[in-house]
């Protein structure tokens, strides 16, 4: 997965976790099934991040094509 997707999905976690968030806001019943599945959007968004790090540390120490390297 690129970098850019790698975000992407990141910030689609980060929605379905602030949609779970006023979710529980808005429910007078009890939470922790909600709380559960918030930990896990949590745990799974930190391993994306990490993911995406990885991949972008890569992307940044991989040389360069060289140019020149084409026309011959």
């Amino acid at each position: 997965m690129s970098f850019e997707d790698e975000m992407r999905e990141l910030e689609n976690q980060l929605a379905e976790m602030e949609r779970l968030a006023r979710e529980i806001e808005s429910t007078g019943e009890d939470p922790s099934d909600l709380l559960h599945s918030l930990a896990e959007g949590a745990k799974q968004a930190q391993e994306m991040i990490e993911r995406a790090k990885r991949a972008a540390e890569t992307e940044a120490a991989a040389p360069l094509p060289d140019p020149d390297a084409a026309d011959a």
